[in-house]
């Protein structure tokens, strides 16, 4: 199965009605409050198995002018299951960004809404949004930064134009920076997503460590990381000679080389689908350890170490992958494992990803297509 938006059917439902001009001071909690000029703004959460496990959640509203409007944190078990209104002083602002994570019992985050609103637009009826699991269509432009192709492999510029974009750096579509370019490059956090590639020269990596703030204010910030982690390839570069020993969060980092991960949890978008186990030559190049409890754990090595991890970190997301993702997309047509990169990647779009054809003898047969390598010189 393919990664797919959340269902629409309502199970819960909680209201929260943002206030234009009447009322002055922060907020009132008075769900019999109302005005004209209030926009009603409904959270609608999903069936699915995995919101089962939510129970409350953390909202932020921000005003254009950067001021902090509100933050307040509901339980989501209330009888009725309405938590109720909220009426927020909007002062001048005509715009804000409401961002909501909810959290599991062990503040793990699962869904989350990230929307900026123009309170004009909007009729009486107001909005509805809907929660999504975290990292789910994260952007809608891709930041590739590589020096060399990992592997020499073409296999996510393959992935990306499969998914209809372009070469380019507007919306819907890719670039690709060297690791020089670094200091320069502006992240746009809400619609770049960062791709930081597997398998690099030593000078990529004594690059990204002198740019490492650069890198983590953006995740801070809203942006996505897709961090992959294999060194130590085809291109000899290796993380722990350019003084990176652990990477964002204090998630620390072992080479280790294992054919076989398995799926950690089902009921992940992500990973839905894929079956039990994955298999490659190899699965998995690095595993992860020092993992806060709020991480969401993807999968894992045949020795039980997570493989592919999820991280909060501020209002963004970073996903740190071990898996030398384009080896197996398109060197390996014999093994699962080649199946992970474009579902990856069609996660964090929120695109869909046809299924790769299978031989009679069960082997993968992956879709091919060609990229101008030159387009990028």
């Amino acid at each position: 199965m393919n990664p797919k938006p959340p269902y629409l059917k309502k199970i819960r439902t909680f209201t929260i009605l943002l206030l234009t001009s009447i009322f002055t001071g922060s907020c009132s909690h008075n769900p019999n409050q109302s005005s004209k000029d209030s926009v009603k703004i409904t959270f609608t959460p999903v069936v699915e198995p995995l919101f089962e496990r939510v129970e409350n959640a953390y909202l932020s509203a921000t005003g254009s002018r950067m001021n902090n409007i509100l933050d307040t944190v509901f339980t989501l078990d209330s009888p009725a299951g309405n938590i109720g209104s909220l009426y927020i002083d909007m002062g001048s602002d005509d715009r804000i960004t409401i961002r909501t994570w909810f959290y599991d019992e062990n503040r793990r985050p699962l869904y989350r809404i990230v929307e900026s609103i123009n309170v004009s637009e909007y009729s009486a009826e107001g909005i509805e949004l809907q929660p999504v699991q975290t990292g789910f269509r994260s952007g809608t432009n891709v930041i590739i930064l590589r020096d060399l192709p990992p592997w020499d492999s073409y296999g996510l510029d393959s992935t990306l134009a499969g998914m209809g974009l372009a070469v380019g750096t507007g919306a819907n579509q890719f670039y690709i920076y060297s690791s020089s370019d670094l200091p320069s490059v502006e992240f746009t956090p809400g619609s770049d997503i960062l791709i930081i590639s597997n398998d690099q020269p030593q000078g990529f990596y004594n690059n990204l460590f002198s740019n490492l703030n650069k890198v983590t204010e953006f995740a801070a910030a809203g942006g996505t990381i897709l961090w992959e982690t294999c060194d130590l390839a085809w291109n000899y570069g290796s993380y722990a000679a350019a003084g990176i020993d652990s990477f964002p969060g204090g998630i620390t980092h072992r080479t280790s080389y294992d054919a076989i991960n398995t799926i950690f949890d089902p009921d992940l978008n992500l990973v839905e689908g894929l079956g039990d186990t994955l298999l490659g030559n190899y699965a998995s190049n690095k595993y992860f350890s020092d993992i806060p409890d709020s991480a969401i754990i993807y999968m894992k090595d045949s020795g039980g170490n997570p493989t592919l991890i999820e991280l909060k970190y501020g209002n963004g997301i970073i996903l740190y992958s071990g898996q030398p993702l384009e080896y197996n997309f398109d060197r390996r047509n014999d093994y699962n494992m080649g199946f992970l990169l474009p579902r990856i990647i069609s996660f964090l779009l929120g695109i869909p990803w046809e299924q790769p054809l299978l031989h009679s003898s069960g082997m993968v047969v992956q879709p091919r297509l060609e990229v101008i390598k030159d387009t990028y010189n």
